[in-house]
């Protein structure tokens, strides 16, 4: 206990000391337009929560601006956790070519229709001093010049997971044929592969900042890439595939027409730095088409989701003045 309040104190006295010392700086760039074009983000980890089906896995994005007013992007994910897509269990319905991890692509364009830029105070990272569970950073303001963009955006994506059947609402809104034309409510625990291929457009804004100054601790940046979205979702496809019984008899699954829910929504946002290899974060939530038993933000819901991506961004191209 001793030793905690007298570091508890120690850095009291740091930071205080720290704080009455002049920093001295000179700012050498800030150019927010003066970025490289192109972003390309290498995620280890995503998690997709999902009510449908949960997955963790890898992703890969890129994206690049244009003259100015145009974005072109993709974003491809792969899960290596899948909660239905592991192995088959042949004692229930399963899927035609066996369940498969899910896979989703996506790509899309932003046209901005405002590029402007305002001067702010951004936070400018000298130093950080680790002691025990406790970081101290030393940290100044500094005046730096944003770049604000807002515009439209649009494309498509596929996402292909595994979807299992685990309630008597989704049991009920779905049918099994037996092979001779007749229809019965499908099983508890039916695995299949629903593919839903969706069309999205809405609104993206963007700012940048792009700031070095020379100072008392050497050269030091400050920089931000922050993108954030709300997107309206319309999938003309959602399939779900054909299924084996435990025979190895292929059976089709007919679902219900209420039960399928062409529309959706999504907000996001994405962080990264516009510049240099730094850390990268994308995080979504919404309601994605595809089907639905229950309603209402929960987990009876199918089309809820929530997905957070992390990993490293690294710039590439030509920068542009």
């Amino acid at each position: 206990m001793k030793e905690k309040i007298t570091l508890v104190f120690f850095l009291l006295g740091l930071s205080l000391g720290l704080h009455a010392q002049k920093v001295n700086y000179r700012i050498t760039k800030d150019d927010p337009n003066n970025i490289k074009p192109i972003s390309i983000s290498l995620e280890p980890f995503y998690a997709d929560v999902y009510s449908t089906n949960m997955t963790l896995g890898f992703s890969l994005r890129a994206d690049a601006l244009i003259l100015k007013r145009m974005e072109a992007r993709g974003d491809f994910r792969r899960a290596y956790l899948d909660m239905s897509g592991g192995e088959t269990n042949k004692s229930y319905p399963y899927p035609k070519n066996d369940a498969k991890p899910a896979l989703y692509f996506e790509g899309g364009v932003s046209l901005f229709f405002t590029n402007r830029t305002k001067k702010v105070n951004t936070k400018l990272v000298l130093s950080q001093n680790t002691f025990g569970n406790y970081t101290f950073t030393r940290y100044i303001m500094i005046p730096a010049t944003k770049r604000k963009m807002w515009g439209i955006r649009g494309g498509a994506y596929n996402n292909r997971l595994a979807f299992e059947l685990d309630n008597d609402k989704q049991t009920e809104a779905i049918e099994i044929g037996d092979g001779n034309g007749n229809y019965l409510p499908a099983p508890d625990n039916t695995v299949t592969m629903m593919n839903v291929t969706s069309l999205y457009g809405g609104l993206h804004w963007k700012s940048i900042v792009n700031v070095v100054a020379s100072t008392d601790y050497g050269n030091k940046s400050a920089g931000n890439m922050f993108d954030f979205y709300i997107d309206f979702l319309f999938a003309p496809v959602v399939h779900l595939g054909d299924v084996r019984d435990k025979s190895g008899n292929v059976r089709e699954l007919k679902v219900k027409n209420e039960n399928i829910k062409r529309m959706g929504w999504r907000m996001g946002f994405i962080m990264r730095q516009p510049d240099r290899a730094w850390l990268s974060y994308k995080f979504e939530l919404g309601s994605r088409p595809g089907f639905q038993s229950g309603a209402g933000l929960s987990l009876d819901n199918e089309k809820i989701f929530m997905m957070l991506t992390f990993g490293l961004n690294i710039p590439a191209g030509k920068r542009k003045s």
